[in-house]
């Protein structure tokens, strides 16, 4: 009847979040109802005597689950949020010292899921609050031991088969030893200590293998990125000097235009249209060095789409698969425009490279009817992905490309800044049949 019995901190794996964000509702909403079918079943079989106590011990903590879920909703600071997940551990510690008096007390042997919220502790919490909690747990389950051996709180004995384990606790003569009960309230104690320290030693280990993780990752994401710049530098020669020659050209026809007094505004438009090419590359270079923070905005997919297969066009260099673009025109989403257009030049990359002999890449939007989302799909005729590999496709460094020609980032990174704009990316592909990336983004209504 723990409120620990089924948390899941399995989740520990996703450390590039707040660790105080596994402490969520769905988690809490889980225990709840464990907790709830042990005090049903407790009360139908007649284990104990009463059920309602404990259903009220039930009724606190969904009130403090409630209160903990509107305050961290109000995006908090970190160290506040901190607070929250020690406030609910102590109010688990409360409600698991009343479910346990009025289930037996010192003779329920469920008393060792006292450790849970500590262990919990230990995982989501800096030391000195972890230590808190700690000597919190012995200090309630030694006073409520002492109340019930002392008379001040009633005893509430297991009923078993419709009989009473140890009715009077009198008359047990471990628990009647003040030599006993302090021996038990210190190893108690040196417990709950010994399990903070063990899952703090290794969730510090843990943190700091993930910090070097992350930051090797970060370090590859980086390169890259300056391989995508070096790429698109490569293209930039050939986009940039047309309008340079036009430029030229207009400035030589102005100054010989002999002594005229204006100039001809079809020159002046030619050389705004120059100027405007060149600075849409150079701003693309810009944008894919920088790495700034997501700022979700309202934002007009089709142009982002066409920015990403300028990004492409500059790339590839002399390498031409025939594009087409289908739908998006009017189709507004939530999204980060610079980090849209970087996750799709990404796929458009892909699918480009896919067309090794032969082929072309569509590019489709539209509104999905079923849900509402808009959606991307990059589709390509070339060779496919193997099945074995297609469940890969987005880890970190794989890639089926040849050593030397990917680093097996592009799919990574896109999903990472598809999923940090709310939404989703799935891959669809068969050998010899070609490859269909879909992204799924938040509309926003008109």
């Amino acid at each position: 009847m723990a409120p620990y019995v089924l948390s899941p901190l399995r989740h520990l794996s996703h450390m590039t979040d707040s660790p105080q964000t596994l402490w969520g509702a769905r988690s809490r909403s889980v225990t709840l109802l464990v907790v709830l079918l042990a005090v049903i079943f407790a009360g139908l079989t007649g284990v104990v005597q009463s059920v309602l106590p404990l259903l009220a011990a039930t009724a606190v903590m969904a009130a403090g689950t409630f209160v903990s879920v509107l305050l961290t909703r109000r995006g908090i600071e970190e160290t506040q949020r901190e607070s929250i997940v020690l406030a609910n551990l102590v109010l688990d510690v409360v409600v698991l010292a009343a479910l346990l008096h009025f289930s037996g007390g010192v003779d329920n042997p469920f008393t060792v899921l006292y450790v849970i919220p500590v262990a919990v502790a230990g995982m989501l919490l800096p030391a000195r609050k972890a230590l808190l909690l700690a000597l919190t747990t012995a200090l309630v389950q030694s006073t409520t031991m002492l109340a019930e051996l002392s008379g001040m709180l009633a005893h509430h004995p297991i009923r078993l088969a419709g009989h009473e384990l140890h009715d009077d606790l009198s008359a047990t003569q471990l628990w009647s030893s003040p030599t006993y009960v302090l021996g038990y309230c210190v190893a108690f104690l040196l417990s709950e200590l010994g399990v903070l320290l063990v899952v703090h030693t290794i969730m510090r280990q843990l943190r700091h293998v993930e910090a070097e993780r992350l930051e090797h990752y970060a370090v590859a994401q980086s390169r890259e990125r300056m391989a995508r710049i070096g790429a698109l530098a490569a293209g930039v020669a050939h986009t940039v000097r047309n309008p340079l020659q036009g430029l030229t050209s207009c400035l030589d026809l102005i100054r010989t235009g002999n002594g005229a007094s204006a100039v001809d505004p079809e020159l002046v438009e030619l050389m705004s249209e120059g100027v405007q090419r060149i600075e849409r590359v150079t701003r693309r270079l810009l944008r894919l060095a920088r790495e700034d923070a997501t700022a979700l905005e309202r934002t007009e997919l089709r142009p982002v789409v066409d920015d990403a297969l300028r990004f492409v066009e500059c790339a590839r260099g002399e390498r031409r698969v025939p594009l087409s673009v289908r739908g998006g025109e009017g189709l507004e989403v939530r999204a980060d425009p610079a980090k849209l257009s970087e996750a799709l030049a990404n796929l458009l990359d892909n699918a480009i490279a896919a067309c090794t002999q032969a082929g072309e890449v569509q590019v489709e939007m539209g509104v999905q009817t079923s849900d509402g989302r808009a959606f991307v799909r990059v589709r390509d005729t070339g060779v496919g992905i193997a099945p074995e590999d297609l469940a890969r496709v987005f880890d970190p460094f794989f890639t089926t490309k040849p050593i030397g020609e990917g680093t097996g980032l592009g799919l990574a990174i896109s999903r990472r800044i598809v999923e940090d704009q709310g939404g989703t990316i799935s891959v669809e592909s068969a050998l010899g049949r070609g490859t269909e990336v879909s992204i799924l983004l938040v509309a926003e209504r008109t």
